[in-house]
């Protein structure tokens, strides 16, 4: 199996089931890919990163909001996306912007090249309606398959 084709997924937290995310993403990626899918941040490949052609973070940074403000999300974690990624923003395209009464506007969808391949970030809704789009899924699809080299 090609680099380009294994998906490591995390999905899933205290706000957001992982079976809508996980089926939208098995949707997106098209029979040939492997899914790695990872409900535990503990557990993701954080190491092995260069094994994938897709990283998929699909979840929120706290451990339990309710209860504190607490990160699973560290400097470790940190590095070894940056590491995975290498972005120059200045080369950044735009794909998608939103905007919501309570949160304002923001990009909530991008795409562009780095020194090791391709970036497509999106950050899209999580309800389970939205997931379960097929103008949601169609758009997630294109931007695995342009990572991919597919597009």
């Amino acid at each position: 199996m090609s680099r380009t084709s294994r998906i490591a997924a995390l999905i899933g937290d205290f706000h957001h089931e992982p079976g809508p995310m996980r089926a939208a993403r098995e949707a997106a990626a098209g029979s040939d890919a492997r899914i790695d899918f990872f409900n535990d941040p503990l557990a993701a490949p954080w190491e092995h990163l260069h094994d994938c052609g897709v990283l998929v973070v699909a979840r929120e940074g706290r451990v339990a909001p309710r209860e504190s403000k607490t990160l699973w999300f560290t400097e470790r974690h940190e590095r070894a996306i940056a590491a995975f990624v290498r972005v120059d923003s200045a080369d950044t395209t735009r794909l998608l912007e939103s905007s919501a009464p309570d949160y304002g506007s923001s990009t909530t969808a991008r795409a562009h090249a780095c020194v090791a391949g391709r970036v497509f970030c999106f950050t899209p809704g999580h309800r389970a309606e939205v997931l379960a789009d097929p103008a949601y899924r169609r758009f997630l699809t294109n931007g695995i398959q342009w990572v991919q080299r597919r597009l």
